[in-house]
């Protein structure tokens, strides 16, 4: 082969190579794909977030307390103005048999209507702290649930866990609402369990003491509990609202 057939044939190969061709290897194109161009810009594919569906929120699943509260409330008036009634009677208890079967009478319906109210505010508390649970579970509940029933019959229990068990209930579910005012829950317990031991004291010293201290007692009792009931009931419509389904 002479130099011209040698010079011929290495210009014929520089030739067939583009100047801008990356070095062998670096790119691959496949079959039947468009191959880019030098220097067009290229779409780059991102993936989708990781949460990406978002995930649907399902709501919480409340028991209903409004009902039981407003009970609860209704029976403490009426538990209120029964023990205010007894004391009354009692004052004319030693002037007339009638007022003293009346007596009789309103103290019995009194002790019933306790009872009633026991269990309305019970089952109130139990559900009230079921829904605090479901709402805020990392939120601290000091006491089991079966305090809700026995907390109020307990001796020496019944002076503080009934207080404790509505305080976590109303700290668990609390951030829920801005426009209700925060229960006065000491005011709320420190007027009932004054009340309580009025009317306690009042059933004691009911065969030894003058009609007329035990009516004052009861007197004394009634109007406590009158200021409970009224507490109770803004305790009763804070909770509510912290566990309504559309809180305000």
């Amino acid at each position: 082969m002479d130099d011209g057939q040698f010079g011929t044939g290495v210009h014929r190969r520089a030739a067939e190579v583009p100047f801008f061709a990356p070095p062998a290897g670096e790119f691959t194109a496949t079959a039947g794909a468009p191959v880019p161009r030098f220097g067009a810009s290229q779409p780059v594919a991102s993936a989708p977030p990781a949460n990406w569906p978002p995930a649907r929120t399902t709501p919480v699943p409340l028991e209903p307390v409004a009902g039981l509260g407003s009970a609860a409330v209704v029976l403490a008036s009426v538990v209120t103005g029964a023990t205010l009634l007894t004391g009354l009677v009692t004052v004319a208890a030693d002037r007339s048999l009638a007022a003293a079967v009346v007596g009789g009478l309103g103290s019995v319906a009194t002790a019933g209507l306790l009872l009633a109210n026991w269990i309305v505010v019970a089952l109130w508390l139990g559900r009230a702290r079921r829904n605090a649970v479901r709402l805020a579970p990392s939120a601290v509940q000091r006491r089991h649930p079966a305090w809700a029933w026995f907390g109020w019959i307990v001796p020496v229990a019944l002076l503080f866990v009934p207080f404790q068990l509505v305080h976590d209930v109303w700290t668990a579910c609390r951030d829920r609402v801005r426009n209700v005012p925060a229960p006065r829950l000491r005011t709320w317990w420190g007027l009932w369990l004054s009340g309580a031991a009025a009317s306690n004291a009042a059933s004691r010293l009911a065969g030894d003491a003058s009609s007329a201290t035990v009516a004052g007692l009861l007197l004394v009792s009634a109007f406590l509990l009158a200021g409970a009931a009224v507490t109770f009931a803004g305790v009763v419509r804070a909770v509510g609202a912290a566990q309504a389904v559309s809180p305000r």
